[in-house]
């Protein structure tokens, strides 16, 4: 129930929610996975901008539980997929890398992670806009 004394930071939290919801319920009725890309498209944002959110901001839980949410049933897909042990294997070798990332990630200074990460949601993003079947502009002759 919406009352007068209710913030303008409040309803902006219930709409985000409920374009969250509505997100993923039309992902289920069209029976297309969710993605963190779909969700930032879903919300009028960019990955970049859906993944930098900081902790302190009031988002934050609202879009954390929704990128786990994604996740879990990315991982859910890979291990009840047809190729269920092929989808295990590939969750194993993830984990391990994502473990040896971690470690060597957790010796680097706060300025060199987020150089890294930004690298990194750049470079999807040229995946991301390019598409499948076309190149990222500039990218590294051997990779073409």
């Amino acid at each position: 129930m919406r009352t007068d004394r209710e913030t303008p930071e409040a309803r902006a939290l219930a709409a985000l929610k409920s374009r969250i919801t509505r997100y993923f319920n039309d992902c289920r009725g069209e029976d297309t996975p969710a993605t963190p890309a779909g969700l930032a498209l879903a919300l009028g944002m960019r990955t970049e901008a859906l993944t930098a959110i900081p902790p302190t901001d009031a988002r934050a839980p609202a879009i954390g539980r929704a990128l786990q949410r994604i996740e879990a049933e990315a991982m859910e897909r890979a291990l009840n997929g047809k190729n269920g042990a092929k989808g295990l294997e590939m969750v194993l070798q993830q984990t391990a890398r994502a473990q040896n990332d971690a470690d060597e990630l957790s010796a680097l200074t706060d300025q060199e992670l987020d150089d890294r990460l930004s690298e990194v949601a750049r470079a999807i993003e040229g995946m991301i806009a390019c598409g499948p079947a076309q190149e990222a502009p500039g990218a590294p002759e051997e990779t073409r």
